[in-house]
């Protein structure tokens, strides 16, 4: 059986021979400030910014909420507001680092000295975050909310902003973003299927309890440095867009010419309903193979029946969205994963039938990831096209500020619901009312952002359309 990372090997082999396809029939649109395409160890490489940087994050998300409500002990509800507070204020601290990014300017680039501090800091803070002192429960909730901003709002916010914004800084070639963007979202379904998998037994080796998640904590933040260090090494900005001398741009521009841009728009909120449904399906799986499925060991199967399909699906899809079209084939995904999370309500119990949906909708997230990265570019390519002004970073923060405001939206919905339905985390059972709204928060989490994402799609059926024009124009912007 190939490797993972040989298998992404060959899905770059087969883009580059479809890529060139390409070239001759648009005239060679290669990227003119390197006149050559992205090595296969450049684009592994940015894939690795995943667990370099998101391996904190990728823990909270699935892990921090049963963490705070079954092991610190702090109430559902405010574990709720805690993440809600936290990334309101995240999402606004994202347009600034936008702004920061695109005003750097240094021999490293503009968005790597911003990943570097960030990576380095938002796996430490993400330790404390496992590790929440026995002071009351006011004080607790005062640790969380501070820590969990810190961790989000700060060092977290550098790291996000600068990796995504790295795909347009690295080159301007849409194959090779394409590219950047599969390998990203490829290594970060690994890596998020390798922590779901092993967190828990690994915490229950290390002692389980408090001193089971410090331990586990410092080794995931160690490792996330390996790759932080192969990410820094083997990336470098291309592709950068300065101001002309004497040209200032505002923040007031800069806010007016993104909440102009419907297509940014669009990319924002669907970023934020992926990542509310995200938030929402990871963080109650633990609570429904717990309490419903009446195991909690399954969890990590129930993650790789969701995550496993992702290693394959993601590049292979890329041909198919080639062949039918992004936006189409896009929409298809998220019909899958809605009537297949659906199904569940059919059989709650069955063991079978959860991961049966849980593949579905593996599979039936691919060509949302696949292409997410591909219409944030695109959605700033349009807004450099139409305004005239030297903006990149600020589009990916916009899009980032949707990311995270629904990760938090999720978090706050599923301890807000969790609160409603009377769950208590430190209760040997739970009342059948719980039990039910855990089965409904668990399947119409995903199902529902699925139908809001595909209305948000079809609109951007027309930035497709629009791509060459937006590419001419940009040529004779920059030649000039």
């Amino acid at each position: 059986m190939e490797l993972p990372v040989e298998y992404l090997r060959r899905f770059i082999d087969l883009l580059d021979s479809k890529s060139r396809k390409e070239r001759k029939k648009r005239g060679k649109r290669m990227s003119k400030n390197t006149g050559k395409r992205l090595s296969k160890k450049e684009i592994i490489s940015y894939g690795m910014a995943s667990p370099a940087v998101n391996i904190g994050a990728l823990i909270c998300g699935s892990f921090l909420s049963m963490y705070f409500t079954d092991v610190a002990g702090i109430p559902a509800a405010a574990v709720g507001m805690i993440f809600l507070v936290a990334r309101i204020f995240d999402g606004i601290s994202d347009i600034l680092m936008g702004v920061l990014i695109d005003k750097t300017k240094t021999k490293m680039g503009k968005a790597k000295p911003w990943i570097l501090v960030g990576g380095l800091f938002s796996g430490f803070s993400a330790a404390l975050l496992f590790n929440v002192p026995h002071i009351g429960t006011t004080g607790m909730i005062i640790y969380g909310t501070v820590l969990y901003f810190v961790f989000t709002g700060i060092f977290n916010t550098m790291t996000g902003v600068g990796v995504s914004t790295s795909v347009a800084l690295i080159t301007d070639n849409v194959a090779d973003r394409t590219a950047l963007g599969a390998s990203f979202q490829t290594i970060q379904s690994m890596t998020s299927l390798v922590i779901s998998m092993s967190a828990m037994p690994l915490v229950t080796v290390f002692g389980g309890g408090q001193k089971g998640w410090t331990v586990f904590m410092i080794l995931a933040v160690f490792v996330g440095y390996v790759f932080l260090y192969v990410f820094m090494k083997n990336t470098k900005e291309r592709h950068s867009v300065e101001a002309k001398k004497g040209e200032k741009v505002g923040l007031g521009a800069c806010l007016k010419a993104l909440f102009t841009n419907q297509y940014f728009l669009c990319t924002t909120v669907i970023g934020l309903l992926l990542n509310l449904q995200l938030a929402m399906v990871g963080s109650t799986g633990i609570y429904y193979a717990n309490q419903i499925l009446k195991n909690p060991i399954i969890f990590s199967l129930m993650s790789v029946a969701m995550y496993a399909p992702k290693f394959f699906g993601i590049p292979l899809c890329v041909p198919l969205m080639n062949k039918f079209g992004t936006k189409n084939v896009t929409i298809a995904g998220l019909v899958v994963v809605a009537a297949g999370m659906g199904s569940i309500l059919l059989v709650p119990k069955s063991v079978t039938v959860v991961f049966i949906a849980l593949l579905l909708k593996g599979i039936g997230t691919c060509p949302l990831l696949a292409s997410f990265s591909v219409y944030t570019s695109a959605a700033a390519d349009y807004g450099r096209y139409k305004t005239k002004l030297p903006m990149q970073s600020i589009y990916f923060s916009g899009t980032s500020f949707g990311n995270k405001v629904g990760a938090g939206l999720g978090g706050a919905l599923l301890g807000g619901l969790l609160s409603f339905i009377g769950y208590d985390g430190l209760a040997k059972t739970q009342t059948a009312m719980t039990l039910a709204g855990i089965k409904y928060i668990y399947v119409f989490g995903a199902v529902i952002p699925c139908i809001l994402m595909i209305l948000l799609l079809i609109p951007l059926g027309k930035l497709e359309k629009m791509r060459p024009e937006i590419e001419a124009g940009l040529r004779e912007m920059d030649n000039h």
